[in-house]
């Protein structure tokens, strides 16, 4: 019953796709006990959907109102998808669904609260901050997603004509800190670089007889990257002649990279079908430990992650 009632709103409210347009989901009201704390991004390519409610990993909280126009509103079941937590990393995965996160998360510890941000997508420039005054705590968040063509890409994909569908679903916790997605939130077509979205929430509450207000914002910038087709070093001496060239993998981790002890200044060349970018680093740079140097690599979909070469030698080592 529950499917066949967001089905009739969905049906209702979904209009034809054009780039970059956001599509609105129905209007449903949170469990009170869930606080959202962020976004959640999936990327489905052209040609495949996403369809989050005939998920087998949906459990029952609580009970939602769907509204639904003249036929008034009717309550169901609630059903959400909760997320499953890395012990060894700390990471928050929810099952059937791979896709980007940027939440904040608050959690009672033996020690204290503690507020960790929970990301893998690139920093964005906005960075992310923690303010906390006598009125209250602003929190902010931000992050990049990479994209870019497929593995098997034709030679006219275009990103403007071949763009897919991202769903930013909305993240939510509880007090008890379980996290979860309850479905809502906007999805949105559109290729090329500088698409972005945002949310925000803020939530008032009396503490000592004081009233305060806290506040959630967290921001997402979508970024074109074309697929490297090879990653190089070239270190140089002080004469300017080459000293070492080093061929990288294009993988997931990259291996630590210790200049030549006459390496005066060395290059990061990035190879794509699109040319050569190069990053300049001076012996300065990595003298006093290693500098991070990212790269941007393609899975075969064409979603993108941030792998970070380091150059130089730790301090001490």
């Amino acid at each position: 019953m529950r499917n066949k009632w967001l089905c009739l709103l969905l049906a209702a409210a979904l209009t034809a796709l054009t780039a970059g347009c956001s599509l609105a989901r129905p209007e449903r009201e949170a469990a009170p006990e869930g606080r959202w704390i962020g976004l959640y991004v999936v990327y489905d390519p052209p040609g495949t959907y996403t369809d989050f409610y005939s998920s087998p990993h949906l459990t029952e909280l609580g009970t939602e109102s769907l509204d639904t126009g003249k036929y008034g509103s009717v309550t169901i079941p609630r059903e959400v998808l909760p997320g499953e937590e890395d012990p060894d990393t700390g990471n928050i995965s929810f099952p059937g669904l791979e896709g980007y996160s940027l939440f904040i998360r608050h959690t009672q510890e033996d020690y204290g609260p503690v507020t960790q941000v929970v990301s893998n997508m690139s920093p964005g420039e906005e960075g992310t901050a923690l303010n906390s005054s006598d009125q209250g705590t602003a929190e902010t968040a931000s992050g990049v997603i990479w994209w870019g063509p497929p593995l098997d890409a034709p030679a006219d994909w275009d990103a403007l004509e071949d763009a897919g569908i991202w769903h930013a679903y909305r993240v939510f916790e509880t007090a008890d800190g379980q996290v979860y997605l309850d479905g809502s939130g906007n999805s949105y077509s559109g290729g090329g670089s500088g698409m972005g979205f945002s949310s925000d929430a803020t939530y008032t509450y009396t503490e000592n007889g004081e009233s305060r207000t806290d506040s959630v914002s967290v921001s997402v910038r979508v970024e074109y990257t074309p697929r490297l087709t090879a990653l190089r070093v070239v270190e140089f001496g002080g004469d300017n002649s080459v000293v070492n060239i080093t061929a990288l993998p294009l993988t997931g981790e990259l291996p630590a990279l210790v200049p030549a002890a006459d390496a005066a200044f060395l290059i990061v060349e990035e190879e794509s079908a699109e040319g050569v970018k190069r990053t300049l680093y001076a012996a300065a740079d990595w003298a006093e430990g290693p500098v991070y140097h990212e790269v941007v690599l393609l899975d075969e979909a064409g979603r993108g992650h941030g792998a970070y070469l380091a150059i130089g030698e730790e301090a001490g080592a």
